[in-house]
């Protein structure tokens, strides 16, 4: 067999977070980079302040302090010094740096400012606001930018939100490459399975505890499931500001003696928590630039998801529209957990099969494929190509 004439790549991914937290973009990197790895690429990161990392060198540019966007918890990074990031971009001679978007302008900004004009700019747009205070911090974010923007040379958003997000609020064209799912760590066949339907069904939820990842909405279902006498639990798993506030919520609606609290889980938790639900609902009302939450437990292969219908959940569940729900009504939702709750064990097999079929395009090694030829068709557009080959 021939093997790939293609050079191999050094590749800086720029984030202004720590690489140290299992959220969204954390995730979305270490996947991109565990697969350039296993192709004999050189991965670094440029982030702040964080600890090593098996995937690559970590530069940890600068501290960060704690801010509130897009009803999520961020970190953002204090100045990175110059001098620091001259002498890192000097010494790895990167082919490509690829920054997480939106970016500050204090580090992810200085990098691309420094960036060398043989080094190609790539970067990935991850959010869609949510909220007044965060479309109005879009808009400086990407006035405060605009400098630095000019140097990028390719611009992807994971969804079609996303890519809208990027062309209304940044003044960006982009491509659309979604956000990668890692199936060896979810999709592992167990070799005693659970029955389906589990008795009592098991309804999960997993997520931040906040307002627009929806779970009141579920509680509010769930208080009509349990009025008509429907066997069931709750099992929730999440942290945030709202908890205290759904707990009294969960109590008020006589949910507390059927509901579990599982808190915040880490990344083995919460692969073993989607692998013992009949269930995963997500009735997230907006603020979602994909939906990963989805596709991992779709990856699973033990969940039937039912997902919000926001732009951000609609991109991803695609052609399984029945699964995709009003959040805002409660007789509905209530009828929509009751249908899939009572499938026979072959149409569940069924929904699984089809969750799977559409979770495929979303595969860590089909998502990072489609980035690295985009960026080998970059670098080829810019007459850099033949530079690596003499390398």
């Amino acid at each position: 067999m021939k093997k790939s004439s293609k050079p191999k790549l050094k590749i800086a991914f720029v984030f202004d977070d720590s690489l140290d937290r299992d959220d969204g973009i954390q995730q979305h990197i270490k996947s991109l980079a565990k697969y350039y790895n296993t192709k004999g690429h050189s991965v670094d990161f440029l982030v702040s302040k964080s600890k090593t990392s098996k995937l690559g060198t970590v530069y940890s540019l600068a501290d960060n302090i704690q801010v509130n966007f897009n009803q999520n918890t961020l970190k953002m990074p204090m100045p990175a010094p110059r001098g620091l990031i001259e002498e890192i971009l000097r010494k790895n001679q990167y082919d490509i740096i690829h920054i997480q978007m939106p970016y500050s302008p204090l580090l992810a900004g200085r990098v691309l400012n420094l960036c060398p004009d043989d080094t190609l700019a790539f970067g990935t747009v991850h959010i869609v606001p949510s909220g007044l205070t965060s479309v109005i911090g879009s808009y400086v974010i990407g006035l405060l930018n605009r400098r630095s923007q000019r140097h990028l040379t390719q611009v992807i958003a994971v969804s079609k939100p996303a890519q809208g997000f990027a062309k209304r609020y940044l003044g960006l064209d982009s491509v659309v490459i979604p956000n990668p799912v890692d199936f060896s760590k979810y999709f592992k066949k167990s070799r005693q399975p659970l029955p389906w339907p589990q008795k009592p069904i098991r309804i999960g939820f997993l997520g931040r505890l906040v307002k627009r990842k929806g779970l009141e909405h579920l509680l509010q279902a769930s208080k009509i499931l349990l009025d008509q006498g429907f066997d069931f639990r709750l099992e929730i798993a999440g942290d945030g500001k709202d908890k205290e506030k759904l707990l009294a919520l969960a109590k008020e609606l006589g949910l507390d003696k059927i509901a579990t609290w599982h808190g915040h889980l880490h990344e083995k938790a919460k692969i073993q928590f989607l692998k013992s639900i009949d269930l995963a609902v997500y009735p997230a009302t907006g603020g979602e630039s994909f939906g990963i939450v989805l596709t991992e437990a779709m990856a699973t292969a033990r969940p039937i998801v039912l997902a919000g219908d926001n732009p951000g959940y609609a991109s991803v569940m695609d052609n399984l529209t029945a699964q995709v729900f009003d959040p805002y009504d409660y007789p509905n939702l209530a009828k929509l957990i009751r249908h899939y709750a009572t499938l026979t064990s072959k149409q569940y097999q069924k929904a699984i099969n089809d969750q799977l079929e559409l979770v495929k395009r979303y595969s860590t090694d089909t998502v990072a494929r489609q980035t690295l030829d985009l960026y080998y068709k970059r670098l080829n557009q810019a007459g850099l190509a033949k530079r690596l080959e003499d390398e």
